[in-house]
């Protein structure tokens, strides 16, 4: 169904819809993942970050994008709508699995303080310390994927923008 923008409705339409069309801007395929939405994008034109959103959308198997909304692009979307929620919920649990894997080292840390036994409590520190770090390692190394995508988007937007004041430039400087 399409609806007008109305900053009142919006979050419970994305709560209760089955699928999300948009753009490729990062902060509603954001919302839509975290939410387990599957996603049609369509990128804005020469807009370099929103292309690699949307192609980044696809290889992870959330959804799809096209340069332009069709039918046959559509009816596809629509018609692998659950392939890409398996894809979403198999996302979201790995990463609720280390967060509940960080709960539970932490819980161990803080019920070894009750223990009187300071070897007891030395080794549980130990134990909890060494999972705790390779729980860390775990999430920097899915954090230095998401920074490299990121940065990579900073810098081909930063020379875009780049681009276009130097065009400015050379449009003022020919017309003088």
């Amino acid at each position: 169904m399409f609806k007008l923008h109305n900053k009142e409705n919006f979050i419970k339409d994305l709560l209760l819809c089955k699928a999300v069309i948009t753009n490729g801007g990062f902060s509603l395929i954001s919302e839509a993942v975290s939410l387990k939405k599957p996603i049609y994008s369509i990128p804005i034109k020469y807009q370099v970050e929103q292309e690699i959103n949307a192609f980044y959308l696809e290889k992870s198997g959330f959804g799809t994008y096209s340069k332009e909304i069709n039918y046959n692009d559509l009816e596809m979307f629509l018609n692998n709508i659950s392939v890409y929620k398996e894809h979403l919920k198999q996302h979201i649990a790995n990463v609720n699995d280390i967060y509940y894997l960080l709960d539970d080292k932490i819980d161990i840390l803080v019920n070894s303080y009750k223990v009187p036994s300071r070897i007891k409590m030395a080794l549980n520190m130990k134990l909890a310390y060494d999972t705790l770090i390779v729980s860390l390692i775990r999430i920097f190394a899915v954090r230095k994927k998401l920074l490299k995508w990121i940065t990579l988007t900073s810098y081909i937007e930063n020379k875009r923008r780049l681009f276009l004041r130097l065009s400015t430039i050379k449009n003022i400087v020919i017309r003088k």
